[in-house]
């Protein structure tokens, strides 16, 4: 996996076994959200996710503090 900015400056966490398995979150710096979508092979697809209600539209600070819960419970696996 890696990351990275893309030109749209959304940040894209990329799948090096299938990078259309790649997971997308662009800011809505207005609102103070994070929208959350996974991209897709299929271009008529991966476009009209980011215009569906098929994203996750999140607040930024609860996206962050959720991602921490997360990184917190995946080290306890460890």
């Amino acid at each position: 996996m890696r990351v990275e900015v893309d030109s749209m400056q959304r940040i894209v966490l990329i799948d090096n076994h299938s990078p259309y398995g790649s997971l997308i979150f662009e800011k809505d710096a207005i609102n103070n959200h994070v929208v959350v979508y996974q991209d897709s092979e299929d271009e008529e697809v991966r476009t009209v996710f980011e215009s569906l209600d098929e994203s996750a539209y999140f607040n930024q600070v609860e996206l962050i503090e959720g991602l921490q819960k997360v990184i917190s419970l995946l080290k306890e696996g460890e």
